[in-house]
């Protein structure tokens, strides 16, 4: 077995495991949580979900930077004390955000539970900021184990915690906020025990000037890649927002829980974007080109398999969750979407940032950004959340259809038939489940599955034999 084989085995095994885990706590938060509160408070809940998603701005591309220089580098051959300046000066800054929100948050709100929502973002930008940065080291540096095991103790405590206070608690958003932030908080001093070497310090006056001429280099490295991401989770978030603003809580709970519904089967496998990056900065381009055309062909069929749970989830929500019978109307269109975003989040940016191409992941995600927010804009004026849910379809898939493209040019592949068959697939879903019941839908689904693992078959047989026999070349 190749050192390039089995280090991938090996790292995406260990991710394998704390995801399961975090699997059954999502599993809590989107099946078990809105049965035990009221769809406001899950309207909460989600609202806190969606805003402490962009705490990760206030690293000004920092973090990013980082994972970036020290991509497929070991983490023992790192300069403790430089890297330790710049922890510490970079926590002082992160210290004073946190209470920058905190200071907004209680004097800006009239209302309780938005007070609340954002008292909570506040402290958990600290926290999570500190977690990022030092889970950002590791995966950088191939360190897996280390990230898996502090993604358990969070998962772990998290599940412990939210089923104690389900059974004992008249459960609301406010209690789900604070377990949420003290389980980040045990995986955080985890990660603090487990890398002491890399503790903030107290420092004088020329190390802080020295840790923060340290920190501007990153910045400058990672704040392109980090403000395409925060454009690309809002480019889905901008359309929750705008639902919140022109319909009202209850709606933004019924549209959130679609979207986590739907990115529940996403969640597992999106973790190989974790361990790809490292793989690529030291892979030759033969290897780079033949991972792109395989992963894609894999992914494009387990994602369009992962279809069947949208029947799973529209019993249970039916027999389940009857409060929230409005997502089904909303779940048709996100689950298309999770067929473009596994090939983005998973191959195509991940590429982006191993071939430095990250100016152009920026200047896609600014091109969708706009068509989205027009459309939403639209949207509003006419009061339509199908068009907003359409937006999201329609947008998605044109970022991943722009990144696979430019790749497939940037390595010599040619576009094959799955391309056309995916993009047809996924129209000719949201337009049955339109015109017709879920009962038609499903013998539809089960149909064109069946032509699609026919036509699969072929290529995934080849890729299996050729990753089996030939690993020594990928």
């Amino acid at each position: 077995m190749s050192v390039l084989k089995s280090s991938l085995f090996r790292s995406a095994s260990l991710l394998t495991v704390s995801q399961i885990l975090a699997l059954l706590v999502s599993a809590v938060l989107v099946m078990i949580l809105p049965k035990f509160i009221s769809v406001a408070d899950y309207g909460y809940w989600q609202l806190f979900i969606l805003y402490s998603g962009y705490v990760g701005l206030f690293h000004f591309g920092y973090s990013d930077g980082l994972y970036i220089s020290l991509g497929g580098k070991n983490l023992n051959i790192l300069n403790p004390a430089g890297i330790k300046q710049q922890i510490t000066v970079f926590l002082v800054f992160q210290l004073f955000f946190s209470a920058a929100v905190l200071l907004f948050s209680l004097y800006y709100f009239q209302d309780y539970s938005k007070m609340y929502v954002f008292t909570g973002v506040g402290i958990f930008l600290f926290v999570e900021n500190y977690h990022k940065l030092l889970s950002f080291m590791l995966l950088s540096t191939n360190n897996a184990k280390s990230y898996a095991k502090s993604v358990i103790i969070d998962k772990v405590f998290t599940l412990v915690l939210l089923l104690i206070a389900v059974s004992t608690l008249s459960l609301n958003f406010t209690h789900a906020i604070i377990i949420y932030i003290v389980c980040r908080l045990f995986s955080l001093l985890y990660l603090m025990l487990m890398y002491r070497s890399f503790l903030p310090q107290a420092v004088n006056l020329k190390q802080f000037r020295i840790g923060w001429e340290q920190i501007l280099v990153n910045c400058r490295l990672g704040i392109i890649l980090t403000v395409s991401n925060i454009l690309g989770t809002l480019i889905l978030a901008s359309g929750r927002l705008v639902v919140e603003f022109s319909w009202s809580i209850s709606s933004f709970a019924q549209i959130s829980l679609a979207v986590s519904l739907a990115f529940f089967i996403m969640s597992l496998i999106s973790q190989v974007s974790l361990v790809l990056f490292p793989i690529l900065c030291n892979a030759e381009d033969n290897v780079r080109k033949k991972i792109l055309k395989q992963g894609s062909v894999i992914i494009g069929y387990i994602s369009i398999a992962g279809f069947f749970f949208y029947f799973i989830t529209h019993i249970f929500i039916k027999f389940w969750l009857p409060a929230y019978t409005e997502s089904l109307t909303y779940l048709i269109y996100l689950f298309p979407i999770v067929l473009f975003e596994n090939k983005t989040q998973i191959l195509y940016t991940t590429y982006c940032k191993s071939i430095n191409k990250l100016r152009l992941l920026l200047n896609v995600n600014i091109l969708v950004m706009v068509v989205a927010v027009i459309l939403y804009f639209v949207a509003a004026k006419i009061h339509s959340i199908e068009l907003i849910l359409t937006t999201m379809f329609f947008v998605l898939m044109l970022r991943s259809i722009i990144l696979q493209l430019f790749l497939y040019r940037h390595f010599g592949l040619k576009i094959d038939r799955y391309f056309y068959l995916e993009v047809l697939f996924s129209v000719a879903f949201i337009l049955v489940s339109r015109y017709f019941s879920v009962q038609i839908l499903f013998i539809f689904f089960v149909i064109a599955l069946a032509c699609f693992s026919a036509i699969y078959l072929k290529d995934l047989k080849s890729i299996y034999f050729n990753f089996k026999n030939r690993g020594n070349e990928i």
